[in-house]
């Protein structure tokens, strides 16, 4: 394999840079020598302290790019992405849109990882994490549109997210944000067609952080469960 300075490159030890210099960026994130937005050191650093060229350097750098880990500006550097954490996104839009995928599939993937969500937030939620999600909820409740709702709607999950404590599944959430974003748009459009379904939107809502309030890990998994599958009969 060649690079664009038709220097000859093994792919075996372009793909070694690579995974050596994600690794030694992911180790000073991990220690904090590194955060999100900080600039990494110039390609000739990296060369020198890997003993490899610049060109090779810049193909790993490129990699890294694409999976979203950094950003390289024009005659400044490359740096951390601010959202280096949704690295996944791309890989996992890129394969539902190759593989045809469907609203159907986006929310069975969301709903296994919302209801364990929901059970963890049940065992770490906090009186102020409370007070976040009933804020929510009356917003979501008063929103003047379904793009304002949905919005509200969406933090609302990711806040249950977080307070699960997972960062596995918050970072899986976040990553499939804009795919989310499908389905929540969708369902809320139809949910407002319907003044039952919006009070049982409501409800449902309640019960969940009813749960999280006295720390009811099975009954959040349970009213999670209940809210997946109302979305999942809208859907179809």
């Amino acid at each position: 394999m060649k690079n664009e300075n038709n220097e000859v490159i093994l792919e075996g030890k372009s793909e070694r840079i690579y995974k050596t210099l994600m690794d030694s960026i992911l180790e000073a994130l991990k220690n904090g020598t590194l955060n999100p937005g900080d600039r990494l050191p110039p390609e000739r650093k990296w060369a020198e302290e890997m003993k490899v060229s610049r060109s090779a350097v810049r193909e790993a750098v490129r990699a890294l790019e694409m999976i979203g880990l950094v950003s390289c500006r024009q005659g400044g550097g490359t740096f951390i992405n601010e959202n280096y954490r949704l690295t996944m996104f791309q890989p996992m839009t890129i394969s539902h849109r190759l593989n045809h995928g469907t609203l159907s599939d986006i929310q069975e993937y969301r709903q296994c990882l919302e209801i364990q969500a929901a059970k963890l937030a049940a065992l770490h939620a906090t009186d102020e994490d409370i007070r976040i999600l009933e804020s929510l909820v009356r917003k979501m409740n008063r929103a003047d549109n379904t793009y304002e709702g949905s919005i509200y709607d969406r933090n609302f999950h990711s806040k249950i997210a977080e307070i699960s404590g997972n960062c596995l599944i918050r970072d899986s959430l976040a990553s499939v944000e804009a795919l989310l974003d499908e389905i929540i748009d969708d369902v809320r459009s139809i949910i407002f067609q319907s003044e039952r379904n919006t009070r049982l939107l409501h409800d449902q809502h309640q019960q969940i952080i009813d749960s999280l309030r006295n720390h009811d890990a099975a009954s959040a998994g349970k009213y999670m469960s209940e809210h997946m599958e109302l979305i999942v009969r809208l859907l179809k």
